[in-house]
């Protein structure tokens, strides 16, 4: 759900109960969204931190679908 749609679509988030990540590509607005997550009661949030620039700059693996 993008960041700016999340708080009017909380309950489209994929939710099982023990985690949910939030990744965007410099990691502020995940930063935000994650913060949203949590006041709404969400726990275990891990946002991504740096985003997905740092995530390929460490050489982590991306799927493209």
């Amino acid at each position: 759900v993008m960041g700016g749609f999340l708080q009017d679509r909380l309950d489209e988030v994929p939710w099982n109960g023990s985690g949910v990540a939030v990744v965007c590509g410099s990691g502020y607005r995940s930063t935000v969204a994650a913060s949203v997550l949590e006041r709404a009661g969400f726990r275990n949030v891990l946002n991504i931190a740096g985003g997905m620039t740092a995530w390929r700059r460490v050489g982590l693996p991306v799927a493209i679908d």
